[in-house]
């Protein structure tokens, strides 16, 4: 009896173990996104005004890492922006500029490239400390009918970028067609 119980107890600790590394697709209600973290994200809400007085929710999902004593970030925004409108790439890269100043990232530098459903991604690299670590983070920002998605991947500079980061990137989807 005791071996049939210790076996037990062994089978339920597994299987927390496995539950908790099993993927989880993050898509809030309503976003035109979807990506998949490797383990549960923390999650939460946010709520601001545009210069226009719009209301502006954005649902946000982070996961945190220290594997081998290193530190690892990723996170996804889903923003709905009321009368979004058309964005060129010069007001998007003034944007990022922008992002870069009020998230206070040392040597930012921000850039844009395409993507074949989405058109164009405004990206922001920039170095800030995270836990008493410097970190290399960088900010890919997406464009669905919708719905806006950032995602953000960091690592300790001198681990950047992280095996996970291009794992992450890979998962997203727009409308379940893979961006990549």
């Amino acid at each position: 009896m005791r071996k049939i119980a210790g076996f037990v107890a062994v089978a339920v600790i597994l299987g927390c173990a496995q539950a908790a590394a099993d993927p989880v697709v993050y898509q809030p209600e309503g976003c035109d996104f979807a990506v998949t973290f490797s383990a549960p994200p923390k999650r939460t809400l946010l709520k601001t005004l545009t210069n226009r007085g719009d209301a502006v929710l954005t649902y946000r999902a982070e996961l945190q890492s220290d594997a081998a004593g290193k530190l690892t970030l990723l996170r996804a925004e889903c923003t709905a922006i009321p009368r979004m409108g058309f964005v060129d790439d010069q007001i998007l890269k003034g944007v990022m500029d922008q992002v870069g100043k009020d998230e206070k990232l040392k040597s930012p530098r921000s850039f844009f490239e395409r993507n074949k459903l989405t058109g164009t991604v405004g990206r922001l690299r920039g170095r800030r400390e995270i836990d008493s670590k410097d970190v290399t983070v960088e900010l890919r920002r997406y464009f669905g009918d919708n719905t806006m998605l950032d995602v953000w991947i960091g690592a300790e500079t001198d681990a950047y970028p992280p095996a996970e980061g291009d794992a992450f990137l890979k998962t997203i989807t727009l409308k379940g067609k893979s961006l990549f």
